[in-house]
C-alpha cells in the first residue's frame, strides 16, 4: 500500500511533465510557424524587388533589368535563392537566376492578386519553398497609348517565382 505522499508526488510529477511537454510542443510549433512566416516575408520582398526591375515595351514585351551584383544570393548556387520570370501568356522564359545551373522552377502564381506558396525539391535534393506572383503589365513612363499600335496584343503580365532553400528551417 502506497502512502498518500507517494501518490501525490507521483501525480504532481506526472502533471508537471505533461504540462512541460505541452508547452515545449506549443513553443516548437509556434516557432516553426514564425520562422516560416519570416521566410515567406523574405521571399515576398525578393519577388517585389525583381518586379520593380521589370520593364515593359510599348508592344507589351517585358525585359528584366536585373543586375546580379545587387542580388548576389541569385548568382551563386550556395546563395540558397533562385528565381525565374515568364510572360504570362505563352509562357516564354524571360530570365532566371544563374544559381539554378540548368535546373528549372515550376511556373505558378496565385489568383486574384494573391501570392501562392509551394514547397518542392530541386533535382539535387535541395528542399525549397517558393512564392509565385503575377506581375501586371505596367508600362514605363515613356509608354504612350497613342503610339501603341492598335491590334497588337498587350501581354497581361508576367509570372515571377522566387524560391529559397529551406534546409535551415527543417533543422
Amino acid at each position: 500500500m502506497k502512502s498518500l505522499r507517494a501518490r501525490l508526488t507521483f501525480a504532481l510529477i506526472t502533471a508537471g511533465a505533461t504540462l512541460v511537454t505541452a508547452l515545449c510542443a506549443t513553443a516548437y510549433l509556434r516557432g516553426g510557424a514564425l520562422l516560416t512566416a519570416q521566410f515567406d516575408d523574405g521571399l515576398r520582398a525578393r519577388s517585389a524587388a525583381l518586379i520593380s526591375q521589370l520593364r515593359w515595351s510599348a508592344r507589351g514585351q517585358a525585359d528584366l533589368d536585373y543586375k546580379g551584383e545587387f542580388m548576389p544570393e541569385f548568382e551563386r548556387r550556395d546563395g540558397g535563392f533562385y528565381f525565374a520570370l515568364w510572360l504570362e501568356n505563352g509562357g516564354r522564359l524571360i530570365e532566371q537566376s544563374h544559381s539554378l545551373e540548368g535546373a528549372t522552377l515550376p511556373r505558378f502564381a496565385g489568383t486574384g492578386g494573391q501570392a501562392e506558396f509551394r514547397e518542392f525539391t530541386l533535382p539535387d535534393g535541395a528542399p525549397l519553398r517558393a512564392i509565385g506572383v503575377r506581375a501586371p503589365f505596367q508600362p514605363d513612363e515613356d509608354y504612350d497609348d497613342e503610339k501603341h499600335e492598335t491590334g497588337v496584343p498587350v501581354q497581361p503580365g508576367a509570372i515571377v517565382v522566387v524560391a529559397g532553400n529551406t534546409f535551415a528551417l527543417a533543422a
